[in-house]
């Protein structure tokens, strides 16, 4: 997405958010939001372990569809 239509931010929702972070440890948690705001913000796709390269397409997937509708 181009940088100047970029939203400034990214909406977690809990319903969605929260089942997946249970399933984490603290230091897999702060890598996904890394991950979150790296994709988010610059569009760039994460390197991640195997637990959180499994939950990594829902989340992108709802990046993805949040961006559009943002557009």
């Amino acid at each position: 997405m181009n940088a100047e239509k970029r939203p400034p931010g990214v909406m977690l929702y809990f319903a969605e958010t929260r089942p997946l972070l249970a399933l984490m440890n603290n230091e897999e948690r702060g890598q996904l939001f890394a991950a979150i705001l790296d994709y988010a913000e610059y569009d760039v796709e994460p390197v991640l372990g195997d637990q959180l390269a499994a939950a990594w397409p829902f989340i992108k997937g709802k990046i993805d569809r949040e961006m559009e509708k943002k557009q």
